[in-house]
Order: structure tokens, then sequence, then C-alpha cells
């Protein structure tokens, strides 16, 4: 289905918007989440950039539950990704804050809500320092690029 959103787009979009702690287990790999918050500060390090909580939304971990533990493979190792919504500067802002703001409701520019972020790879851009709100308010999906100059999120492939 050309031009239409993958199970997995949905999934991460969906993921992207639970609170921050939240976990979400998957047998495979979600690409459509980008990277890591550890893979991001692993490259902006590597680029002379500060590492930030803002980078990406989200841990990784892979965990092997081991042998005969589903019934449909009794005989393979089976291995699950735990993925974990990280606190950001979105989740900042005191509980007292958040319910004297008046109902403004934002749209993303204060993101005092637990709001997924993630900050340009372009060393250059605004975007690089300032986070971004991760998900399309209209679509639910994931943003696939910077608002300030357009690059494209980091997106990962299988291996």
């Amino acid at each position: 289905m050309e031009g239409k959103p993958t199970v997995d787009a949905y999934v991460a979009g969906i993921f992207a918007q639970l609170k921050p702690l939240s976990r979400l287990i998957a047998f495979h790999p979600l690409l459509g989440l980008g990277r890591s918050l550890e893979e991001e500060n692993e490259r902006r390090s590597m680029n002379g950039m500060d590492i930030s909580t803002d980078a990406s939304f989200f841990t990784v971990e892979k965990r092997i539950l081991g042998k005969n533990v589903v019934s449909w493979s009794a005989t393979k190792t089976v291995e699950v990704f735990l993925y974990t919504r990280v606190k950001q500067s979105s989740s900042s802002r005191s509980e007292n804050d958040h319910a004297n703001n008046d109902g403004g409701g934002g749209g993303g520019s204060t993101h005092g809500d637990g709001t997924a972020l993630f900050l340009c790879w372009n060393k250059e851009c605004f975007g690089s320092t300032n986070p971004t709100a991760a998900v399309c308010e209209k679509s639910g999906l994931l943003v696939e690029s910077c608002v300030y100059c357009g690059s494209s999120r980091a997106m990962k492939t299988r291996r």
C-alpha cells in the first residue's frame, strides 16, 4: 500500500504519545521510532554537540526471554524489545504550573505536558538545541523532518 502509513508507524505514534516512563514490548524493532536517546546522544557527541535528554524520546533494551516461552516457537530463543518513554524537558513543569495554565493547551510551544521531543541532527539548525514535538497533532504519526530546517529525522534500518 504505497503512500499509506504502516502499522509500525501507527504504533510508533501511539507510543510517542504515552506518558513519560510508559513502556512498550515488541517482538521486533520498531524502526519507525528512529534512533534511541543513547544512539542520538552518541551521534551528537561524535559531531561535537552537547548531549541532551531531548535528543530522542525513548530508550530501548533487547531482552532474551529464552526457549519454550511462547506457543509458536518451542525450540528457538525468543527476544523482545523493551521501549521506554523518557522524561524530557517537556516534563519539567510542575503539576501546579500546569494547573495554572488557563487551559491554553499550547500547540507544542511550551512542551510542559510530557510531549515527546526530538532535536535536529543538523549542527547549524536552531532545532539542534531547541526541541521539537515528535508527533504531528493532526495525524498522530511521528514528525518526519525538522520544523526549522526541513532535515529528515534520522530513521533506523533493518540490519
